[in-house]
């Protein structure tokens, strides 16, 4: 991976971090949606589970069960 593309995956996680440390969970779920539809077109399976592990865990605290789920499943699948 050229160093360019890896400062902005670097940048395309960085967001909804941020967003979710500082309690905006509505917001970091927003930036982790669009995160997953980059790294699924890019293929980057490393970052797809970061972003469904993250995804899971912040559906989890905004007690979304079902999109909770939806995330858990998706990462094991992509872990099988």
């Amino acid at each position: 991976m050229k160093e360019g593309n890896a400062n902005k995956i670097d940048l395309t996680l960085c967001d909804p971090i941020v967003h979710n440390s500082l309690g905006y969970f509505n917001r970091a779920v927003e930036y982790y949606l669009k995160a997953e539809k980059i790294f699924e077109k890019t293929g980057q399976i490393h970052y797809l589970k970061v972003v469904y592990e993250n995804l899971f865990s912040t559906y989890k605290k905004i007690k979304d069960n079902k999109n909770a789920e939806k995330y858990k499943k998706k990462l094991e699948q992509i872990q099988k």
